[in-house]
């Protein structure tokens, strides 16, 4: 994947104009290859629910946009059908967390993608799943 399609993907799964949410929510790209997508997000104290933890639709917001550009990659334009994240342990403030998603199906009408979200030091904190239906291509 050549680096003008990674900043061009980047712009439009995070850029503040074409996705204000997870601009908002501070998610940020790691990584995009083939098939495969790596954002992270700090949690913060705009995205901590009343427990002080980490509000689980930031968390189901990063996944999300993780699995959808994992399905990008491949120069699909998808959007959600079914969703579904399994959260293990709370995120306090300040815990980084990198979500890496990966495409277990990649067909012509839809996509399979599996991500699992970890903090710095690999703890498990919640896995997610998604199906996306594809609508056109993404050039």
């Amino acid at each position: 994947m050549n680096e003008e399609f990674k900043a061009r993907l980047t712009e439009h799964i995070l850029g503040e104009y074409t996705s204000p949410l997870p601009y908002y929510l501070g998610v940020s790209m790691v990584d995009l290859e083939d098939g495969r997508a790596t954002l992270a997000l700090t949690a913060s104290r705009a995205t901590l629910n009343g427990y002080k933890i980490l509000h689980g639709g930031a968390l189901m917001t990063l996944a999300d946009c993780a699995m959808g550009a994992a399905c990008f990659t491949y120069h699909k334009q998808v959007v959600t059908i079914d969703a579904n994240i399994s959260y293990l342990k709370p995120s306090p403030m300040g815990t980084r967390l990198t979500c890496a998603a990966v495409v277990r199906h990649n067909g012509k009408r839809t996509m399979v993608v599996d991500c699992d979200i970890k903090d710095a030091q690999g703890t498990l904190r919640a896995t997610a799943h998604g199906t996306f239906f594809v609508i056109g291509e993404f050039n």
